[in-house]
């Protein structure tokens, strides 16, 4: 056990000296410090509560839900037109993609199992190699 400790441990040290975590962080830093998005998002949250108060209502006004969820969407779509989001968004994604294949990797040892359902003993469930 405390091997397995020590290797998640430096396997975690690694990951944070990989170029797409040390974008990733430095994307979210610029996030936090952008004023601008900042208050969009702020406002987006506000939005978000008032359409969610407002649908979840029994008496709910339909005309006014649809008109909140618009404003909802108005205010996210300015949000995701800004270059730092953008950017810090694809960072996310690429982090991501390491991080699934980090474990995509240790699933295959511990399972034997390739993604997709492949087995390293049986192709029966397979649509293929790659």
């Amino acid at each position: 056990m405390a091997e397995l400790l020590e290797l998640a441990n430096q396997l975690g040290e690694a990951i944070t000296k990989e170029e797409k975590f040390i974008n990733y962080q430095d994307l979210k830093n610029k996030q936090m410090a952008d004023e601008t998005l900042q208050q969009l998002i702020a406002e987006f949250n506000l939005r978000r509560l008032n359409f969610t108060k407002e649908s979840e209502k029994q008496d709910a006004d339909k005309e006014l839900v649809e008109k909140l969820h618009a404003s909802v969407d108005e205010i996210y779509a300015q949000i995701m037109e800004n270059e730092t989001m953008k950017a810090l968004d694809n960072a996310a994604n690429e982090f991501e993609a390491l991080i699934n294949s980090v474990f995509t990797t240790i699933n295959f040892h511990i399972t034997g199992e390739e993604e997709h359902g492949c087995s390293s003993s049986d192709c029966s469930s397979c649509s293929g190699c790659h």
